[in-house]
């Protein structure tokens, strides 16, 4: 009877550590693709706020943009100086930290020509 206990247990305690040797390790970074207007752009932090609506409720999410973010207009890479308040934009991000980072920036509108950067 204790030989047979032995066994049991020891075969649970190696099932438990191969299954945590086998998974992954929890990662912080999740994916997601934002569309919105531009509310701000900051050059100097390399931040856009984003107002984004989700359900009923409107969002203003703030962008962290990177010397590898593509930005795009028109299929084109473009400079972050066109990127402008009032500006639809979408956005692929990586989510590290609680931040959006942005992998690319696309243009899809400019800004309304009587709107003022």
């Amino acid at each position: 009877m204790k030989i047979r206990l032995v066994g049991t247990w020891a075969l649970i305690t190696a099932l438990c550590f191969s299954s945590i040797a086998r998974s992954a390790p929890p990662t912080a970074r999740h994916s997601e693709r934002l569309a919105g207007s531009v509310q701000s752009v900051d050059p100097r932090t390399g931040t856009i706020r984003l107002l984004t609506g989700v359900g009923y409720a409107l969002r203003v999410r703030r962008v962290q943009l990177s010397p590898r973010t593509r930005i795009l207009a028109r299929g084109a890479v473009v400079d972050l100086s066109r990127v402008t308040p009032g500006c639809i934009v979408r956005t692929a991000c990586r989510t590290m930290d609680a931040v959006p980072r942005a992998d690319t920036l696309e243009i899809l509108a400019p800004a309304p020509s009587g709107r003022m950067p």
